[in-house]
């Protein structure tokens, strides 16, 4: 049997398990030999793909519409031609692709997304035809020199992980919620149990379980809903921390750690020293209801590091989803520039405001949350400008002020 083969028996295994779970429709996936959904061969061939990577999608079910795989990736519908251009930056910037533009980052012709990002940073699973190969590729893993070094490992390896943990029932296909775990807490609990009361694996009534699906999601999301005080926003970021760390390679998670260890060495150094001289001396600007214990585990991506295009992915999902896109500020936000960080809580308070009915050209942005994104240089940049302008608006108002007087004189 030939790699493609293999990878073939793999996906529609996958893709199979998921149709079972009733989370996408036998029909949202185009199956071999493909006879009523061949593939745009000359649209590959147009954007510089290899004969092997067209080779490979011929062969193995092409999703035709976009579902995610776990928080972080989704499908790719190579049946929309957008997509097969797309994918040569992706995940890189978001622009059209000029492929004779030496500017932008492309993947070698022998690699084909097979996913594609679903959580800003992090996702995208990339195939090398040469090898068998993939990788998740994270954005800060560095440049496409450095693959030997993504922990890539066998794509069926990589895709049989997906089967087993939904097998498993670590990850739970959910229709129209996309794949809940145990960070979603009760509704993942009460999710499973409910799986498992309809026969799941070996007895599985899928038929029974759809035909009360609504309804029985609904009461299970109402179930899960806070009612008592709001979660320690400590537990909540170690919780975030740990789903991360799941998904980064390992020479990523051992720098991670290195890197949070001697953050709060520094922290503990500074304490220290403050008590010394008497007490504490807090950094400028109010960083809200968050602990010290929940900012030690906030990862901190260096400023200007977030492309174009995931960017502009956080403000679709700020107006799609505002709840989904708010819980996942702590992994993107760190990563913005000053300038993204403001325009986020600028059209973050004009939803909220036109939300309450109000006029959202004189929405106040959110301080608080953007104070406790900014990094030391980028909040003494914030306060220096808000500071001129404060002055600049005062002048113009004095200006304004003395015109009326001297209008009322005459």
């Amino acid at each position: 049997m030939s790699d493609h083969q293999e990878l073939c028996v793999v996906l529609t295994e996958l893709y199979s398990l998921l149709v079972d779970f009733g989370y996408i429709d036998s029909v949202d996936i185009s199956w071999p030999p493909h006879t009523e959904n061949p593939l745009p061969v000359d649209e590959f061939q147009k954007w510089g793909y290899s004969p092997a990577v067209v080779e490979l999608l011929q062969a193995i079910p092409r999703p035709r519409i976009a579902f995610a795989l776990n928080g972080d990736t989704e499908t790719i519908n190579y049946h929309d031609e957008e997509n097969i251009k797309y994918t040569r930056v992706a995940p890189f910037y978001d622009e059209e692709p000029d492929l004779e533009d030496s500017e932008y980052p492309t993947l070698p012709a022998h690699q084909v997304a097979i996913t594609a990002s679903n959580n800003i940073n992090v996702g995208t699973i990339i195939l090398d035809t040469h090898n068998g190969q993939a990788v998740r590729w994270v954005l800060v893993n560095g440049d496409l020199d450095d693959w030997d070094e993504w922990g890539a490992k066998d794509a069926k390896d990589l895709f049989k992980e997906f089967i087993e943990k939904y097998k498993s029932l670590e990850e739970i296909p959910l229709r129209g919620r996309g794949i809940i775990t145990e960070i979603h807490t009760d509704l993942y609990h009460n999710t499973k149990k409910l799986l498992l009361d309809y026969g799941w694996p070996d007895k599985f009534r899928k038929e029974e379980f759809l035909a009360g699906f609504d309804d029985n999601i609904r009461r299970l999301e109402e179930d899960a809903r806070p009612k008592g005080p709001v979660e320690d926003p400590a537990v909540v970021a170690a919780e975030e921390e740990a789903m991360l760390m799941r998904y980064l390679p390992q020479d990523l998670k051992e720098q991670y750690l290195r890197d949070k260890a001697e953050k709060q060495a520094q922290k503990a150094n500074v304490h220290d020293h403050d008590v010394e001289m008497g007490g504490q001396v807090p950094k400028p600007g109010n960083h809200g209801a968050v602990s010290d214990a929940a900012q030690d585990e906030i990862p901190e991506p260096a400023p200007d590091t977030v492309p174009a295009h995931h960017f502009d992915r956080v403000l679709q999902m700020l107006s799609t989803d505002p709840v989904k896109i708010a819980e996942q500020e702590d992994f993107f936000m760190p990563g913005l520039s000053l300038e993204q960080k403001l325009r986020y809580v600028r059209i973050k308070a004009e939803i909220q405001a036109m939300g309450a009915g109000e006029d959202a050209a004189t929405a106040a942005i959110d301080e608080n949350l953007l104070m406790r994104y900014l990094s030391r240089e980028q909040e003494e940049q914030y306060l220096r400008d808000k500071s001129e302008k404060e002055a600049q608006d005062a002048v113009e108002k004095a200006a304004r002020d003395e015109a009326k007087k001297l209008k009322v004189s005459d």
